[in-house]
């Protein structure tokens, strides 16, 4: 039997502290790697750069791999997205999927005084919602921003065909590698140059997603003032030798 070859878009995760860059083929019953890199974005070392997409420079990460196509897609965390819980009535939980989406736009756009034309949004209802609890989680980009990166993108001939949410992705691809029971509880925490983001998960549904103060960098300048070395130094023993929660994974007492 003739199989056609098929292959993903180049994803990339965006971050500030740089890009990874992804893309798989299919050829026949089998999935494979087409190539994977990383780039580190300048200052890492440093004081955290400022937030954004640049296309430019994913434009010249795909000129670096062995990838296919121009086709690309974004994987980006809070707070180029923004994660909004919200209660609909019931019974639009059992509406057709287009007026489940109008019903909760017209919720998120109430709770965040702006146009239901004004944000791209996706949504899914919450497993075991209490009474007058958010029983919807939408997360919404602003319009125009997706419009900018897709023109921004045209420019560098890239096509930009997919948006995704980090804490979404992460525990997609947990689940994959640790199939949840249906009614575990568990989370993702995903620890970022600039903040962190903790995932709450029932079954494989994403609930609760917070983003907190603390980040990696933080973990960098207390390393560097406890072994008195520069930033840069104190980041490579980091990345050597990582993060890890105490034994048995609890605090000390005292």
């Amino acid at each position: 039997m003739w199989w056609r070859d098929r292959h993903s878009a180049i994803t990339f995760d965006v971050g500030a502290a740089g890009l990874r860059a992804v893309q798989f083929r299919r050829r026949g019953a089998r999935t494979e790697l087409c190539d994977a890199l990383q780039f580190e974005l300048p200052a890492a070392g440093g004081a955290p750069p400022p937030d954004g997409v640049d296309l430019a420079t994913i434009a010249h990460a795909v000129e670096q791999g062995r990838f296919i196509g121009r086709d690309v897609a974004l994987v980006l965390s809070p707070p180029d997205v923004q994660f909004v819980p919200v209660r609909v009535p019931p019974q639009v939980l059992a509406q057709p999927p287009e007026r489940f989406q109008q019903a909760v736009q017209f919720e998120v756009s109430q709770a965040a005084r702006r146009g239901s034309e004004e944000m791209e949004l996706r949504a899914w209802p919450l497993p075991m919602a209490g009474n007058q609890q958010p029983n919807v989680i939408a997360v919404t980009l602003p319009a125009a921003q997706a419009a900018a990166w897709c023109a921004a993108a045209d420019q560098q001939q890239l096509t930009l065909s997919r948006i995704d949410v980090a804490p979404c992705a992460l525990v997609a691809l947990a689940a994959r590698t640790w199939p949840p029971e249906d009614s575990e509880s568990w989370g993702v925490l995903d620890l970022g140059r600039r903040h962190t983001t903790l995932t709450l998960v029932v079954g494989r549904t994403p609930a609760y997603i917070r983003t907190l103060g603390a980040c990696s960098h933080d973990w960098t300048q207390r390393l560097a003032a406890a072994f008195e070395v520069p930033l840069d130094v104190a980041e490579e023993l980091k990345r050597r030798h990582g993060i890890r929660a105490p034994e048995r994974g609890v605090r000390s007492g005292g």
